[in-house]
C-alpha cells in the first residue's frame, strides 16, 4: 500500500469529514432560522381601542 495508500486514504477521510461537518452546520443554521421567525396578527379591535377616547361617537 505504501504512502500513496496512505494519503489517498487521508484524502478520503477527509473529504468525508468536511461534507459531514458542513452538512451538519446547514442543519444547525436552518433550524435556527425556523425559531427565530413569528408572526404577527393584526387585530383590528384591539388596535381601535388605542384610539377610543370613550364618548362612543357622541359629540361632547
Amino acid at each position: 500500500m505504501g504512502v500513496i495508500g496512505l494519503c489517498l486514504c487521508g484524502k478520503r477521510k477527509l473529504r468525508s469529514l468536511f461534507w459531514r461537518v458542513r452538512a451538519e452546520i446547514r442543519r444547525q443554521v436552518k433550524g435556527r432560522t425556523s425559531k427565530q421567525k413569528f408572526s404577527f396578527h393584526y387585530d383590528p379591535f384591539s388596535y381601535a381601542l388605542n384610539f377610543d377616547n370613550g364618548n362612543f361617537g357622541f359629540l361632547c
